[in-house]
């Protein structure tokens, strides 16, 4: 799509969006879906496959996780402070912004880590917004490993369940149901 196409649908996308969500993929799902009017009914998308087939570097950073949690604070720090001496870079997986977020992971609970990595925002930018923000995201979590340990032993595939009971849920299936 255009930068023009991206101007011309914002009115439309705004007002079929009930909440503020702002995601990219809007733009495209409009296109694809006003293109796709023509001829077809159904279209069967992608979405959700990154979740069952661990395709997100959340999973990556799990595996390094496991490892990375024993080592001695003083190395942690190391690392966190040379994340930042790297040039920032806002590309989605960039190494200043993969390597920050790593870094500034706190907690040695496997499954808060793994929440972590899923959030957009870094925890001292959360403190400003909001202090029980980070809270409040646990909570969300906590409810879908309790869900997805019913269903499995298996850590990866916990996190799997918890990504779609919380991702597919909270914005996923927002974006295939109310855009197109």
């Amino acid at each position: 799509i255009s930068e023009d196409d991206v101007i011309n649908s914002i009115d439309s996308i705004s007002e079929k969006a009930d909440n503020l969500l702002a995601n990219p993929p809007m733009f495209a799902l409009d296109a694809l879906s006003k293109a796709a009017k023509k001829d077809l009914k159904v279209i069967l998308g992608g979405g959700g496959g990154d979740e069952l087939f661990f395709g997100y570097p959340t999973w990556k950073a799990d595996w390094l996780f496991k490892y990375w949690r024993f080592l001695p604070e003083s190395i942690r720090r190391v690392c966190g402070g040379f994340s930042q001496l790297l040039p920032v870079d806002y590309s989605p997986h960039s190494l200043s912004y993969v390597l920050d977020k790593f870094c500034s992971c706190t907690t040695s609970d496997r499954k808060s880590a793994h929440a972590w990595w899923r959030t957009v925002i870094v925890e001292d930018e959360l403190t400003r917004l909001n202090s029980d923000f980070e809270d409040q995201w646990d909570r969300v979590y906590e409810q879908a490993y309790a869900f997805s340990a019913e269903r499995s032993e298996n850590f990866i595939r916990q996190t799997a369940v918890a990504d779609l009971n919380v991702w597919w849920q909270g914005m996923g299936l927002y974006l295939t149901d109310v855009i197109p």
